[in-house]
């Protein structure tokens, strides 16, 4: 189950779109941060795509919380934003992947099904 954490519609359609025609199933989706960590915890997604920028937090920020949460969902940061910094920043809060706008849906669905397979392999690794 994956959760769509963006503001901008256009991006959130190309995700929504992409994820349904993927078959993959969507938990929900936020146009905010608050209201993303909410939806997080309520349904304890598989896979979280983030926006960096929204109008409440920055992805860093939601980063923290949810790490401070315990939310152990994978995370695709989904940004214009090309900073390597940012980048990093976010890679050490251990997210899985970050992809860069404009989105490609074939990458996007290749991401998605990559964290899956991680999910998998971390699940047959604790058996």
């Amino acid at each position: 189950m994956i959760l769509i954490i963006e503001d901008d519609k256009f991006a959130q359609s190309v995700i929504l779109n992409t994820l349904a025609n993927g078959g993959f199933e969507i938990a929900g989706h936020s146009n905010t941060g608050k209201e993303g960590i909410d939806m997080a915890e309520e349904y304890a997604p598989d896979i979280i795509t983030l926006d960096y920028m929204l109008p409440d937090m920055s992805g860093f920020e939601i980063l923290k919380v949810m790490k401070r949460k315990k939310i152990r969902s994978k995370v695709i940061v989904v940004s214009a934003l090309q900073d390597s910094f940012i980048i990093d920043e976010c890679r050490s809060m251990g997210i899985f992947d970050y992809l860069v706008k404009p989105l490609s849906p074939v990458k996007l669905k290749e991401t998605i099904s990559r964290a899956y397979d991680a999910i998998e392999l971390e699940s047959d690794l604790e058996n």
